[in-house]
């Protein structure tokens, strides 16, 4: 099972439809391949810049990832 906070599992159900099934796999892998699709579309314009919501999605994937290292 995926180590995660239930602040982190709130705040991705609001962009995440599948998330309590991606939380049941034996890697991690799925779930921040999903978050990183999610930071992608947070982007500006010209790709370069991660509005806030990015930067807060970006801070919760390098938790998870930390957290299942």
């Amino acid at each position: 099972m995926i180590k995660i906070t239930t602040a982190q599992k709130e705040y991705l159900s609001s962009y995440i439809d599948d998330i309590d099934d991606l939380l049941t796999k034996e890697t991690d892998e799925q779930l921040l391949s999903s978050i990183d699709d999610v930071i992608v579309n947070e982007y500006d314009d010209q790709q370069e810049n991660l509005s806030e919501e990015g930067v807060k999605l970006q801070k919760i994937y390098d938790e998870i990832f930390e957290m299942n290292d």
